[in-house]
């Protein structure tokens, strides 16, 4: 049985998410210990207890320690079924994340399947729904699989009500026709509104344009309906290996100049990450998936020799290179 300490790098849940993944490609149990440990309220909380049985559902493994506030989780997999599957977070909780902890499995699974998850879809901690479309899906895509996802209802703190729907076939379809490789680098803006004056859109989109320089063929609104109020702004980087997504979810009191990606980057405004991507992206070599999430960890295990787009982070040592003692046929 594999050991994985929960406090090793980011001490969050993308740990646990992808050693669940890992474990049922693999067939190896596995017991986690001080299970977010670096985060303000550790344990397990609801979307990660639905992260776990979505797991389970999909292999009929065994679980122990699946409760909430739970530090300790002992997961033993079974083999990945195909099928449909429905789960039900509860809560305004990450539905994307839930997602990516059973989309590999199901991948290797030998068959197609299709998969339903009601939560949050645009949280301020978890990849926005729009991140996986527009940017994962292509890069597991590279790799062979063929994922189809696709948005029915926006989800937002505090109620959520979202809804994710995705169909996972085992390869791409023989002639399917590819996007094209762009030559350069496209900026586009997108706006997302919820139960919201179209006034704060419009100002958003505005600041955007001015700020980056944007044709006004480049940037949009989307209006939506959902259960709470929801304002998400997303600067989409579209290059020859791909496309980069930064994003930030609008706050009550806070204006468009202002709005920051982290509260400690307090003097550079959100749309900065895209301008300086934007001029210095090396197009020449591979995306560099040192500024990925974790979440391609998985996938990238059998994927990377290829795609050579190794991601760069702590999570890996903790997570990933256990499974490295095994064959790497029993992953890839």
């Amino acid at each position: 049985m594999i050991e994985i300490d929960g406090s090793e790098g980011e001490g969050g849940g993308q740990v646990l998410r992808t050693a669940l993944a890992l474990s049922i490609v693999t067939g190896r149990a596995f017991r986690a210990y001080n299970i977010r440990a670096r985060r303000k309220n550790p344990g397990l909380q609801r979307q990660h207890l639905a992260a776990v049985r979505a797991a389970r559902e999909v292999c009929g493994g065994g679980v122990k320690g699946d409760w909430p506030g739970s530090r300790e989780l002992v997961f033993g997999p079974g083999p990945a079924q195909p099928g449909r599957y429905a789960f039900d977070i509860g809560s305004a909780g990450s539905a994307t994340l839930v997602l990516q902890t059973v989309l590999y499995p199901l991948w290797q699974a030998g068959g197609a399947s299709e998969v339903e998850i009601a939560g949050g879809t645009h949280n301020p901690m978890a990849p926005p729904f729009d991140f996986i479309a527009e940017s994962f899906l292509p890069w597991l895509e590279r790799a062979g699989a063929r994922v189809v996802a696709g948005l029915e209802r926006p989800g937002f703190y505090p109620a959520g009500g979202g809804r994710v729907r995705a169909e996972i076939r085992t390869q791409a379809p023989a002639g399917e026709a590819r996007a094209e490789k762009l030559a350069g680098v496209e900026l586009h803006a997108r706006v997302m509104l919820a139960r919201l004056p179209d006034s704060v859109a419009e100002r958003e989109l505005r600041v955007l344009q001015n700020a980056l320089g944007l044709r006004p063929e480049h940037g949009r609104i989307e209006r939506h309906e959902a259960a709470s109020p929801g304002n998400v702004v997303m600067v989409l980087i579209r290059h020859a290996h791909g496309v980069e997504l930064v994003s930030v979810l609008g706050r009550r009191a806070a204006r468009p100049k202002t709005w920051q990606p982290r509260p400690r980057a307090r003097r550079a405004p959100f749309w900065m990450p895209a301008r300086r991507w934007a001029n210095t992206w090396p197009t020449s070599c591979c995306c560099r998936w040192r500024w990925a999430p974790a979440e391609v960890l998985s996938p990238g295990r059998s994927a990377a020799t290829r795609a050579r787009t190794w991601p760069r982070s702590r999570c890996f040592w903790a997570t990933v290179l256990p499974w490295n003692r095994w064959p790497a046929a029993a992953i890839a």
